[in-house]
């Protein structure tokens, strides 16, 4: 629980902090900054203190106030397989869905950017599907399970390392306004046909 006088938590304050079940940030926080989910492999439940003016949870997820940002999809939060990011979020943070354990299929119906890292060692993670287009794809290494990927025709380029150790990946479709497809996006990809 973090004490009512503290306004900022800066950059990866937090990052690596694995044992972690539960946070309650308080009334008066007003900055979160990215990375400080990094890694919390067990976290379960975030409370936003009431009357707290720059955060909200709806349905377990971390958002800023006005929900245009979402900070984190709790990793280990039980009773939610699929998911759909809201419709007036714009910025999915790094790490924002990293090290989750129970999502299986997750839907993007919008154009949204992402953060580095934003699925990277999902552990049950079968199926994302894109709707819209947006610039270049999230990061989806190591998500063991990852079978299906659908891109939106309007994606501009897959980057580095994007797909790597996806053993189960079987297919990709690859847009016709791809551009680049960045070093060792596939790596390890040992299913992929």
């Amino acid at each position: 629980k973090l004490p009512e006088g503290l306004k900022r938590i800066e950059e990866a304050a937090f990052s690596d902090c694995n044992k972690i079940k539960s946070i309650t940030l308080n009334k008066n926080l007003e900055h979160l900054g990215e990375y400080n989910f990094t890694k919390w492999t067990s976290l379960k439940k975030i409370t936003v203190a009431k009357g707290n003016k720059h955060f909200i949870i709806k349905k377990g997820v971390l958002y800023s106030k006005d929900m245009k940002k979402l900070y984190v999809y709790p990793a280990a939060m039980k009773g939610k397989t699929k998911f759909t990011i809201p419709k007036s979020v714009d910025y999915v943070c790094g790490y924002a869905f990293s090290d989750n354990k129970y999502l299986r299929k997750v839907t993007v119906k919008h154009k949204v950017n992402f953060g580095e890292v934003s699925f990277a060692n999902s552990k049950s993670l079968k199926k994302v599907v894109f709707e819209k287009p947006y610039g270049y794809s999230p990061e989806f290494e190591n998500c063991k399970k990852l079978e299906t990927v659908i891109l939106p025709e309007g994606i501009k380029g897959i980057g580095s390392w994007k797909f790597a150790g996806c053993q189960n990946i079987t297919h990709i479709n690859l847009p016709t306004t791809i551009k680049f497809i960045g070093e060792g996006a596939f790596f390890n990809c040992k299913n992929l046909t």
